[in-house]
């Protein structure tokens, strides 16, 4: 027999109150004040929230004047009464808290959980939850600071009712997200795929410059264009909590294994750096190999391109695993920024020039070239090795960050992907960027610095320590903090004009290829 759930399933905001769902969630950080918020404006009448208990009374007082958000003492008071009870608390922390409430939770409720890593939750879940409730889970990928309206919120039907289902989607439609529905096996994956190299990327970033005790920004050398999106993308992450990015780095095993292979990129490809700068041409020529092959396994759905040097297409770059490109596809995607300079509207510090920057002519190549994203005067091209480390890992574990691009991507990957995709697809930005890895040495201290924080991080996540991962977290903040308000803005600025940019464009390649199938 189907378990029957506590109020119609088609209930809406304008519903008596009476008729409504009691809405609970157990957990107000950034996300659980999100939600509640954003049920409160949709017409929720009933909505019951708790914190640690020494936060009730600071709670009493922020939602005195709230419509329809009551705050309650603890999650029993919570867990009994709520038809709809959300879990956001730090995956850390879910079996804790859910073994201290979930045994209250009302019969026939529908539980879910807002953690960024499933295994953990389901786990906890599972042990914990009675018999006589469903398990319907969910997480937003996006941060609190993003608009909900058209990002991907994850639903997993885990053990509910169609009902359950229909009733959950009516009470979460008023955030106009988009829903993915996954199951738990399905989150963890999506998510590894589309986050972890990303999260990895900037924190070894900032941690770089922090380590180098250098605003990048204010040296006019890490400015415009690429550099831009790089920036405010990193300073964005550590302007968050700590738990945010550590709950799936370290209790996700695929996320574990892909910031492990990143770290090892980018060591890697440094040493190929050295040593073409200062071997002979065969040296250079294994660092361009590696990136021309990287080039090819992941972008290789763009169909055919000018080879950054001529070489046999069947020869592998060394210490490359043995993956085949997948073959060019017939129709033509479109980048994701349709236009590069949407981000020199967004830089810190500097004022942006009008002229082309010139990359200075290569030994073997004497014409200088021309880049399109008009940096200033006085910036120097560099190796990139970060988005260049991004792109091999990727070709080394067989991810295609394209299969979850509109399924379930957040806002922060499709920037990076996006930034990774210009480079790769620029033969005159990559020419640029291998010309400076081999043989410009102004920036070989600062890529020595990233690849020591990228292989830092990596070591920190195998420990598998929330502790070593917090203090390392807030120790690079500490150097960023006075600068996180400019950052905010401008990084909320810059996304919004993005994903603005991307459902178009998603809206066009539907289109077409609604034709193509035609």
């Amino acid at each position: 027999m189907e378990l029957p759930i506590n109020v119609d399933p088609n209930v809406t905001p304008n519903a008596p109150e009476h008729d409504q769902p009691t809405i609970g969630l157990i957990g107000m950080g950034a996300m659980g004040r999100m939600y509640a918020k954003l049920f409160s404006q949709a017409g929720w009448k009933k909505i019951y929230v708790c914190d640690l208990p020494e936060k009730y009374e600071r709670l009493k007082e922020e939602y005195a004047n709230t419509p329809g958000v009551f705050p309650q003492p603890n999650g029993y008071a919570v867990s009994r009464s709520a038809d709809y009870i959300v879990y956001s608390v730090e995956a850390e922390y879910i079996d804790r808290v859910v073994a201290q409430y979930g045994p209250s939770t009302k019969l026939n409720a529908i539980v879910a959980g807002q953690t960024s890593v499933k295994a953990p939750e389901r786990a906890a879940f599972d042990r914990h939850l009675p018999a006589d409730v469903h398990i319907l889970s969910c997480h937003s990928l996006h941060g609190p600071t993003v608009s909900p309206v058209g990002q991907p919120l994850v639903l997993i039907q885990h053990r509910s009712s169609k009902d359950a289902l229909t009733l959950v989607e009516n009470i979460l439609r008023s955030f106009r997200s988009r829903f993915v529905y996954l199951s738990y096996e399905e989150h963890d994956s999506v998510t590894a795929n589309t986050q972890a190299v990303t999260h990895a990327a900037f924190l070894s970033m900032g941690t770089a410059w922090a380590s180098a005790e250098s605003y990048p920004w204010e040296q006019g050398l890490y400015v415009g264009g690429i550099e831009t999106a790089k920036v405010n993308l990193a300073l964005r992450i550590y302007s968050n909590a700590w738990h945010v990015y550590a709950g799936l780095a370290i209790l996700n095993p695929s996320a574990r294994t892909q910031i492990h292979q990143y770290a090892k990129s980018a060591s890697e490809l440094f040493k190929l750096m050295l040593s073409g700068g200062s071997g002979s041409l065969e040296d250079r020529t294994k660092f361009k190999e590696r990136v021309e092959w990287a080039r090819k396994t992941v972008f290789s759905e763009w169909g055919t391109h000018n080879e950054i040097f001529e070489e046999d297409d069947n020869h592998m770059p060394t210490n490359s695993s043995p993956l085949s490109s997948r073959p060019p596809s017939p129709t033509r995607r479109k980048p994701i920024l349709l236009s590069a300079s949407i981000l020199d509207k967004f830089s810190m510090g500097m004022p942006q020039s009008s002229t082309q920057n010139v990359v200075p002519a290569s030994p073997t190549d004497p014409s200088p070239l021309q880049s399109s994203l008009a940096p200033p005067p006085n910036h120097r091209p560099n190796s990139h090795l970060s988005l260049i480390a991004m792109v091999d890992c990727w070709a080394h574990l067989g991810i295609n960050p394209y299969t979850h691009l509109q399924l379930a991507a957040t806002p922060i990957f499709r920037l990076f992907l996006g930034v990774a995709e210009h480079l790769f697809q620029s033969s005159t930005l990559l020419k640029s960027a291998i010309h400076s890895a081999i043989y410009d040495h102004w920036h070989r201290s600062d890529d020595l610095e990233f690849v020591v924080a990228a292989r830092g991080w990596s070591q920190c996540v195998s420990f598998g320590s929330f502790e070593v991962y917090r203090k390392r977290f807030e120790e690079t903040r500490g150097f960023f903090e006075s600068r996180f308000e400019e950052a905010g803005k401008l990084g909320s600025e810059m996304i919004k004009a993005v994903m603005e940019s991307e459902v178009k464009r998603e809206k066009e390649e539907e289109e077409r290829m609604r034709k193509v199938a035609v």
